[in-house]
């Protein structure tokens, strides 16, 4: 389309757009005006309408008192004259001057003494009706006047009809008592008594049963809107008229009639004619308008943009960024073609720069992708080897299983695993050299060396080396036969002794990463604790009894949680229910004070084990010295080795006796096992097989919680990884450097607006941070494309979802939030992906995070589209609510950020 085109089209959309405003503020503001006076019009003729039926009560109630204060039916109502009834109740014109249907005569004591009904329609008497004689007793009100001057009126629903009702108390001419009975003066509400009504107001009136069975549909949205006997309620029925109601409550104060009265539009009819008038007025004006601009937009502007046009046009076609174009003048195009030269000049500079940097980020999101998925498999490789381990109840077997599995772990081509005898310290086994010829006197005197004791009491840490010695006197033969140059090497330990060494060797140099030096020292650790209980199973055979519970704790602890907590909650259980003791309790070392965690039973001897008592390491000398010696101790009530604290902590209430177990993982000073027995006939002593058993127990506890530490440093390592992914996706989707953050922001501060918890609002703060973290398995050339894309492409990038669940899912802390990477662009209505889940069924911080995400694409400039307001924004939302959003999380959202400011 060309620029002239383009004018022309925006300047006739501009006076399409004009008109539109001015049509719809004058619709909302002069017509909406005219509409208010209208209403207003309509409810003070609804209230004249009402007024005219308390005016009919109030002369019902008149005239009633006429007969009520009057001596002759003051005597008539003691006596029963018949000359009372002659005179004044047999003419028919009492009934028909007055309008009344039917009177009643009650005396004091509430016995109808004459009744008298007149059909006023057809001019005569009738039997008075059930309905009629049992009004007294069916409305008691009627009968209750408290002096002389006290009347009651209202409505009464009868089957006739509805009545006008009205009852006066009987006394004398001079309204003296005592009241001798009550007068009810009643008259049907039929249509001459509407008619007469309309006559009266000059209005159309109608009433109709507040409960009738089918009531016009005006009438239905007209009860649903009055809840009072005051309110009144205004509705246009069509063009051409509008109608006004009000309810009418009977005499017990229960809802009885809806009276309506109708009236023509006329005011809104004129208003609609002058806004047709200034329309058609408007459009004449916009018409001539537009002529005069497109003539000097011709002139002064569109034919030398067009000539701009044509030489970029040129420029473009032969990919000639040394050209540059011409423009003469002093005006903004004589500065745009100046600019348009600059940019020019800088985009053959910028084109440049812009490749070197995406063949940098793709060589980075490369080497972070293949980093993820070598994490991903070290951590599903670490759990299969788990698991092996644990199966494996002998030591050979054990040592080849961890060899060939650390082999596939770290891609090394020889490993080793040295284990030392107990009373030489000197190789006593190997096993899993692969890829080499190594003789069997470089392996001996390579394990000797590596197993003697190092100084200055650094056995445990983790020696890494990327280039061998392989001058050394007794390794180096060892290293040249196997062709290595570079190695790990972490040695196994338990209670404080060296148990042997676990080496991984690779044929080139190589920089071994921090992931795989941690995996191989949790490598260590599962090892260490398997062949604790492979020797002891081996060794003690006869001893089924014990190693069944070291086993049985072993298999729940590696089942078990990675949570402190949990782990000392089953190793004290398993130790009251196998060594048989009263209770244990254990206490972990934080900072420079012994804490006690977890004791099982919660309590005894009423007593609360987990709470009375914690002391700084330096006022317990007792238990200082304990965990120092790394030795367990047996400590008797009567002993006197402990002070006071120390009395508190390891022997509360009323024990007998305590064994107190260091609970230490290398050179990791973690705590203590306390096992308390409260001595009694049934009990035996604690003795040197418990003590035993009891230090087994801590030996397990302690690596548990170690490959506990281990495991959540390599899960924060893997969400560190995941974090710094998710930045690199929002760097290569155009996002601004904080997108993610003000995402979470404002995410948490949804959720915080729909009252979800702390735990849930900090899912829900990752699920927005990682959201797009799936993004990554997603092309450039798709994600970066400035315009539409085909179907193809976007079924690529409606994968990035379930991409996004599969790199978070290996984080354990971030289950939660893996249904809301998956879900985000699930639609409300069920027509979303990946899985077209709707309503509730998706995941309510799904919910929230769909609503903020649309937000900050619509706010945000991107590469393919352009920023609009926040006002748009919400328009947006709004206009989406209920099928793509949650309705009540967009009202949320609109609450919570109302303003720009606040959204920023």
């Amino acid at each position: 389309m060309t620029l002239r085109r383009k004018t022309l089209l925006v300047i006739g959309l501009v006076l399409v757009c004009l008109i539109a405003i001015v049509y719809f503020f004058s619709n909302e503001i002069l017509l909406g005006g005219f509409a208010e006076v209208e209403s207003e019009r309509a409810a003070a003729n609804v209230l004249r309408a009402r007024d005219a039926v308390t005016n009919d009560l109030d002369t019902m109630a008149a005239q009633t008192r006429d007969w009520s204060f009057w001596d002759d039916t003051y005597q008539f109502i003691d006596d029963e004259n018949a000359g009372y009834i002659e005179r004044n109740l047999e003419p028919d014109e009492t009934f028909v001057n007055q309008q009344v249907n039917f009177m009643l005569f009650i005396n004091a004591a509430g016995e109808l003494v004459y009744s008298r009904t007149f059909d006023v329609a057809e001019g005569v008497f009738v039997p008075p009706s059930e309905e009629v004689l049992s009004l007294t007793t069916d409305y008691p009100l009627l009968l209750e006047h408290a002096d002389p001057n006290d009347s009651k009126t209202g409505i009464i629903m009868m089957a006739a009809g509805p009545a006008l009702v009205a009852s006066q108390p009987i006394v004398t001419s001079e309204g003296e008592g005592p009241i001798r009975g009550s007068l009810v003066l009643g008259r049907y509400i039929h249509q001459d008594q509407v008619d007469a009504f309309s006559d009266l107001t000059h209005l159309a009136v109608s009433i109709m049963p507040y409960e009738g069975e089918e009531l016009p549909e005006d009438y239905g949205r007209a009860k649903d809107n009055l809840s009072g006997a005051g309110d009144v309620f205004v509705q246009p029925l069509d063009k051409e008229a509008i109608a006004g109601y009000t309810r009418l409550d009977d005499i017990n104060g229960q809802p009885a009639l809806v009276l309506k009265i109708e009236q023509p539009r006329q005011i809104y009819g004129q208003g609609l004619t002058s806004m047709r008038y200034f329309i058609y007025a408007l459009i004449g004006v916009g018409l001539a308008s537009i002529l005069a601009i497109i003539l000097l937009l011709e002139r002064m502007v569109l034919s030398r943009m067009a000539r701009l046009s044509g030489e970029v046009t040129e420029i473009a076609e032969r990919g000639d960024h040394k050209a540059r174009v011409h423009v003469s003048g002093n005006d903004e195009l004589s500065r745009f073609g100046e600019v348009m030269n600059r940019m020019l000049a800088a985009l053959e500079q910028s084109q440049e720069d812009l490749r070197a940097y995406n063949d940098e980020l793709d060589a980075k999101v490369r080497q972070r992708t293949r980093e993820l998925r070598d994490r991903v498999a070290t951590l599903r490789t670490l759990s299969e080897i788990d698991r092996e381990v644990n199966a494996a109840m002998h030591v050979e077997p054990l040592l080849k299983v961890v060899c060939m599995r650390t082999a596939e772990l770290l891609g090394a081509p020889v490993t080793l695993i040295a284990l030392a005898d107990g009373s030489t310290d000197r190789p006593a086994e190997s096993c899993g050299l692969s890829a080499a010829t190594i003789s069997d006197r470089a392996i001996a005197r390579h394990l000797e060396k590596v197993l003697e004791p190092r100084p200055h009491g650094n056995e445990g840490d983790a020696a890494v080396s990327e280039s061998l010695d392989l001058d050394d006197p007794v390794s180096g033969d060892f290293y040249r036969q196997a062709g290595a140059r570079s190695g790990i090497m972490v040695p196994l330990r338990i209670d404080g002794a060296v148990l042997g060494v676990i080496e991984a060797l690779d044929d080139e140099p190589r920089e071994w990463r921090d992931d795989e030096v941690q995996a191989l020292e949790l490598l260590a650790g599962q090892l260490t604790q398997a062949l604790g209980r492979a020797r002891l199973y081996e060794m003690e055979l006869a001893r089924r009894g014990e190693l069944s519970v070291l086993f049985d704790l072993s298999r729940d602890l590696n089942e078990s949680e990675q949570d402190p907590d949990v782990i000392l909650a089953k190793v004290t259980r398993h130790a009251v229910e196998n060594i048989k003791v009263t209770f244990a309790i254990a206490a972990l070392i934080e900072g420079d004070e012994i804490v006690p965690r977890v004791g099982y039973p919660i309590r005894i001897l009423d007593y609360d084990l987990v709470t009375h008592g914690r002391g700084k390491m330096s006022s317990l000398p007792f238990i200082r010295k304990v965990i120092e010696e790394d030795s367990p101790v047996i400590v008797h009530r009567d002993g006197g080795c402990l002070n006071r604290l120390e009395q508190v902590i390891v022997m509360p209430g009323d024990t007998a006796s305590t064994c107190i177990v260091p609970l230490r993982s290398g050179d990791s000073k973690m705590g203590i096992l306390i096992l308390g027995e409260s001595r009694s006939a049934q009990r035996e002593p604690i003795d040197g097989e418990k003590l035993e058993l009891a230090r087994s127990m801590c030996d397990q506890t302690a690596s548990a919680l170690k490959r506990a530490e281990l495991f959540q440093e390599i899960q924060e390592a893997y969400m560190q990884t995941v974090l710094a992914l998710a930045n690199a996706v929002n760097a290569k989707d155009s996002y601004t450097a904080d997108h993610g953050q003000r995402m979470g922001d404002m995410a948490m501060a949804l959720g915080e607006a729909m009252e979800m918890g702390r735990a849930d609002l900090e899912t829900l703060r990752y699920g927005a941070i990682l959201h797009d973290v799936g993004k990554i398995g997603v092309p450039d050339s798709i994600l970066l494309k400035p315009g539409s894309l085909d179907h193809e492409e976007w079924q690529r990038v409606k994968e990035h979802p379930a991409i996004g669940e599969q790199i978070v899912t290996p984080v354990r802390h971030l289950a939660g939030a893996t249904k809301i990477v998956r879900h985000h662009h699930e639609r409300f209505d069920g027509s979303g992906y990946p899985d077209g889940l709707a309503g509730e069924n998706i995941p309510l911080g799904a919910r929230i995070l769909t609503v903020v995400d649309a937000y900050c694409a619509m706010t945000d400039e991107r590469v393919y589209k352009s920023a609009v307001g926040h006002d748009e924004a919400i328009e947006e939302l709004k206009a989406h609510s209920g099928t793509q959003f949650d309705p009540a999380i967009v009202d949320a959202f609109i609450r919570r950020f109302s303003r720009k400011t606040d959204a920023a």
